[in-house]
């Protein structure tokens, strides 16, 4: 049973800064650099060239995400060039500023150093933060903005901080430019503070009301941009996490729960549970659980009922755990040691797993040893880039030599990735024909560079001739072929034409 003396699980006086921050800030600062180098060395996924290509047209909006990701991108790439690094530091910079948020936080919660130090580690351990960190993508402006946001709202509520209900609008604001499923931050909060009797209070206050201001001020700018681009980007969130079908589909369900047991590190996603279980009661008579449990319990279980329906990806979900693994600190916090000797051990082993799980994952991921079928390996997509743009530009140069042509590719993939990996780093774009549309078909400054006719790549087995092509080219002269070696098992061949289209983009 958990420890009685936690049982009113008030907050904790030892908040004043000190010898376990200054130590926590250096393991913080050591995972960064750690992470820094193996970042420099881990080949870019085609989301992360389709978000640098991005940083290259700033904008407030894009097709399918706010500019949160575009604009961090920007910054890192002027600090570090076209690189890896360039790519990736600025949202790894942000993944650790999410965990100095998560830690100030915890320290409202943990009374003992221990937990602290078991809090940082779990939160760096789990897969979803343990590697989902590594890569430049939308989620993890959203997570550090959901673990700020959460840490500001907990000082404006239940320290009366007006300062914080101002800081509080500005992070939303912000974490509504980097994903809009940060708007369930807003549905958490106002649904603690309407089921809260003792904090209900605030809903009639200025503070909450001007924290919204801000936000929606800051978001106006996307707001406006999506009026004069025909609301696409929100229809197109819209449409691709909503499924008009009312009958349930038991099989993306378990799906999702075995894709959040996945990213959660297995035994780690047990253990959330069991807190969610032994702190129910705290929960029901104790406001400050009940908030955690709210900005877990709100976000999670939305994607799951969501999950009945379609499929929902595993990284759906991740705001939600910036909440839960601080349940499962409080649980570890509050367990007596002598009396719940086999669950902390469990606790304990289950850390362990995840720590092990993220490092052979991360040595699969420069080193491939684990016998994973092509399909299924998530590593293959970061392989083989580099040599194929070598060869599409090999072929490139034997008939345009001073790269006067546009280059072009049917889907965001193929175009991001040799706009990155071309040695010029032309600006290319997608022609989206039989294929879903993306940000490039909103590039106006890109329209033209198909005018004098492209380049343009293509996979050599998905036939060329079909009807739809010709409605499109009115010339496709094949040049030469390019070879994406995803790894010795795996390589998929693609044909460079010499193209016309028939009409301007």
């Amino acid at each position: 049973m958990i420890d009685k003396r936690y049982n009113g699980i008030k907050s904790n006086p030892n908040t004043e800064f000190g010898s376990v921050d200054i130590w926590a800030m250096a393991i913080i600062a050591i995972i960064l650099l750690v992470r820094s180098v193996y970042i420099s060395f881990l080949g870019l996924i085609p989301d992360e060239t389709y978000y640098w290509d991005w940083s290259r047209e700033l904008s407030f909006g894009y097709f399918d995400h706010p500019p949160m990701v575009a604009w961090i991108i920007h910054l890192s790439s002027k600090l570090f060039g076209i690189t890896n690094l360039g790519v990736r530091f600025g949202t790894l910079l942000a993944s650790s500023l999410a965990s100095v948020f998560s830690y100030g936080l915890a320290k409202q919660f943990l009374k003992q150093k221990n937990s602290l130090f078991f809090f940082i580690i779990l939160s760096n351990s789990i897969l979803l933060f343990g590697i989902g960190t590594l890569l430049a993508t939308p989620d993890i402006p959203l997570i550090l903005f959901w673990s700020s946001s959460l840490y500001f709202a907990y000082f404006a509520i239940f320290k009366s901080n007006t300062g914080s209900w101002i800081l509080l609008g500005a992070s939303n604001g912000m974490g509504l430019l980097s994903k809009y499923t940060f708007i369930l931050f807003f549905v958490s909060l106002l649904f603690f503070l309407v089921f809260s009797k003792q904090q209900r209070k605030w809903l009639t206050k200025w503070q909450f009301y001007a924290s919204n201001a801000i936000s929606l001020i800051l978001f106006i700018p996307n707001l406006l941009w999506n009026s004069r681009h025909s609301w696409i980007s929100f229809a197109f969130q819209f449409t691709h996490g909503v499924n008009a079908k009312t009958s349930l589909n038991w099989d993306t369900f378990g799906e999702f729960l075995s894709g959040q047991a996945g990213v959660m590190s297995g035994f780690v996603f047990a253990v959330l549970f069991i807190a969610l279980f032994r702190l129910w009661k705290s929960a029901r008579t104790n406001d400050r659980i009940a908030f955690i449990f709210c900005f877990f319990c709100v976000p999670f279980f939305v994607f799951m009922a969501a999950s009945l329906q379609k499929n929902v990806e595993a990284n759906w979900a991740a705001s939600a755990y910036v909440a839960g693994l601080l349940l499962i600190g409080v649980l570890w916090d509050t367990l007596d040691p002598t009396r719940n000797k086999l669950l902390r051990r469990f606790i304990f082993f289950s850390v362990l797993f995840a720590i092990f799980s993220t490092c052979i994952v991360l040595i699969h991921l420069q080193f491939p040893f684990l016998p994973l079928p092509p399909g299924n390996d998530p590593a293959s997509q970061a392989r083989g880039w580099k040599g194929f743009a070598e060869q599409v530009n090999q072929v490139r140069t034997s008939f345009d030599p001073n790269h006067t042509l546009g280059v072009c590719a049917n889907r965001y993939q193929e175009a991001s990735m040799l706009g990155f990996f071309l040695s010029d780093h032309p600006k290319t774009t997608s022609l989206c024909i039989m294929a879903r549309p993306n940000t490039y078909s909103l590039f106006s400054s890109r329209k033209s560079i198909t005018a004098n006719g492209c380049i343009f790549v293509y996979p050599s087995h998905d036939p060329i001739d079909n009807p739809e092509f010709s409605k499109f080219f009115s010339l496709l002269e094949k040049r030469g072929l390019a070879v994406l070696q995803y790894s010795k098992r795996q390589s998929t061949e693609y044909t460079v034409y010499y193209a016309k289209l028939r009409y301007p983009l």
